[in-house]
């Protein structure tokens, strides 16, 4: 039997954003409720970066993206169009963040539904 001794290695830099408990568009029927997610998602992101899990450049800009999503989300006409293409921005940043881009690729879906 072979043994693998790791006992002097460590992990730098290995992110899993793992949102699955606390965001969840699957059950959103309804424009306040989705605006309400994509909070949560960003509150998420923001406390992430602050924890430096995600720091590089592109984290940074996708995040900037989300809330700029919310932002049109949360007008008196919102766009949808702009909605979808500061959500695809913020998802195209982050493909490599196993988890982020697959609930960016959720909101998506749910923005496409009900606005």
């Amino acid at each position: 039997m072979s043994v693998f001794d790791q006992s002097n290695q460590t992990v730098t830099h290995q992110y899993n954003f793992n949102v699955s408990g606390n965001v969840n568009f699957g059950a959103i029927h309804e424009k306040g409720a989705l605006i309400e997610e994509l909070k949560k998602l960003k509150s998420e992101f923001d406390y992430t970066i602050s924890q430096n899990s995600l720091e590089d450049e592109k984290t940074v800009e996708a995040n900037l993206a989300l809330q700029d999503a919310i932002l049109q989300s949360e007008k008196s006409a919102p766009d949808k169009t702009t909605i979808l293409s500061h959500i695809t921005k913020a998802k195209n940043l982050v493909t490599g963040i196993s988890g982020l881009a697959d609930v960016l690729g959720q909101a998506y879906d749910k923005v496409q539904l009900l606005f």
